[in-house]
């Protein structure tokens, strides 16, 4: 789920979805609920939405704008 190999090709992979989150970000801030529902359709599952939010926050290079 999170990274492509030889049984979980790339665009089932979380990197891949990554570009879900950063697309609809580099155009608004959202809330966290509003951008959730903005790109629901591209996780399976919520756990995927939130481990992808995760990684990106932590990501000391990202510059993500979270709104209030």
């Amino acid at each position: 789920m999170i990274i492509p190999n030889k049984v979980i090709n790339y665009n089932d992979s979380i990197i891949n979805k990554m570009l879900v989150l950063l697309t609809e970000l580099s155009q608004s801030n959202f809330q966290i609920k509003e951008l959730y529902f903005s790109t629901q359709n591209s996780f399976e599952e919520i756990d995927e939405f939130f481990l992808e939010n995760f990684i990106l926050k932590n990501d000391k290079g990202a510059t993500l704008k979270w709104g209030k």
